[in-house]
């Protein structure tokens, strides 16, 4: 499975697809499935999802005068995006979108890696047969 998540935060101040990774993982556990050993799960940050794959907390994130950046907090979201890693989902963000907003390779969570176009990387990973979820 592939997510595509082209959001940081949804209408509620929450990142959806980071509430909804630990549904997934009970769902194949339940059916005595692994993520990344009998499933695997594929994250793409694209956009300003691109930010869930930052390390830095309390807005010192990418271009200081970036209004999409500021005043932005990913504490609370970079023990979910490690759990998700530890437990076998491949991450990635779009490098594109890293670069409009100012993202370099040492902010990223540990384990994140850059791909060279989101979109492109999600359709790779289709033809690899991933079936395509997408939050907005």
């Amino acid at each position: 499975m592939v997510l595509q998540v082209d959001n940081h935060l949804d209408s509620a101040g929450k990142a959806t697809w980071l509430a909804a990774y630990g549904f997934f993982l009970r769902n194949y556990e339940i059916q005595g499935m692994e993520a990344g050993k009998d499933v695997e799960v594929a994250v793409v940050l694209s956009s300003k999802g691109a930010l869930l794959g930052m390390k830095a907390q309390n807005g010192e994130v990418g271009k200081a005068n970036n209004p999409a950046v500021a005043g932005y907090d990913n504490a609370t979201n970079v023990a979910k995006v490690q759990d998700a890693i530890a437990r076998g989902f491949k991450v990635y963000v779009c490098q594109t979108a890293a670069r409009g907003l100012g993202i370099q390779q040492e902010d990223l969570i540990d384990g994140v890696r850059f791909t060279p176009g989101g979109h492109l990387k999600v359709a790779d990973l289709q033809m690899d047969g991933y079936a395509h979820l997408i939050y907005k």
